[in-house]
């Protein structure tokens, strides 16, 4: 029996990239490198030379190109975002690739679903970013994501305290939150309140996990 799935039989698309914005974000590197880094023009021309590469990519020419058509280096951030963003596209694309695979290979069902669920989270992992900065910096950055929030704003889920709530804009997106204390101070009685309000004020999804 022959199963039609609806696939669309159309031209296939290419896969996602952005050529300009790789080139001028490899420009806006050498241009940044250029005023004291340790990376720079010499040293990617000598790395691609060492290994063979420097007359694949377009010689040295190439290079101060990139650096010549690069309007300003203050986008580079912009162009590292969509550069990341195609790059993230094309393991997805790649990860759903393989999954038929499995689906077609595999005896035990169970299993390819692990399979396929472990190169579904790998792509996801891979766009996490777990920089080690120091606590100086991380608290500098807190407190600047506090400053714009504005005084009035509440982003996040509220805790029901509203001096806590005032200082730090709620529980956000992805916060791993520890209530430390000793013995007998209250760490569980202040944790439950949080969540209830949080799930009666604010009508969010709450779980409990006591040991």
């Amino acid at each position: 029996m022959t199963v039609d799935y609806g696939l669309a039989r159309t031209t296939p698309k290419p896969p996602p990239e952005n050529p300009e914005a790789e080139a001028s974000l490899l420009g806006a590197v050498e241009r940044v490198a250029e005023r004291g880094e340790a990376l720079g023009f010499q040293t990617v021309q000598a790395e691609l030379a060492a290994r063979s590469e420097l007359d694949e990519v377009g010689g040295a020419q190439f290079l101060v190109g990139l650096m010549q058509n690069v309007p300003t280096v203050a986008h580079a951030e912009s162009y590292a975002s969509i550069v990341e963003r195609t790059a993230l596209l094309r393991r997805l694309i790649q990860a759903a690739n393989e999954i038929p695979h499995l689906a077609l290979t595999r005896e035990d069902a169970e299993s390819a679903v692990a399979d396929a669920q472990e190169l579904l989270f790998a792509v996801s992992e891979s766009s996490l970013h777990r920089d080690v900065v120091p606590l100086e910096i991380a608290l500098r950055r807190f407190a600047d994501q506090i400053t714009a929030r504005g005084d009035d704003q509440r982003q996040g889920v509220p805790t029901g305290f509203e001096h806590l709530d005032g200082k730090t804009g709620g529980f956000q997106p992805s916060d791993l939150i520890i209530i430390g204390g000793r013995p007998g101070l209250g760490k569980t009685s202040l944790a439950l309140n949080i969540v209830w309000h949080a799930a009666v004020a604010a009508h969010k999804t709450c779980a409990v996990f006591s040991l």
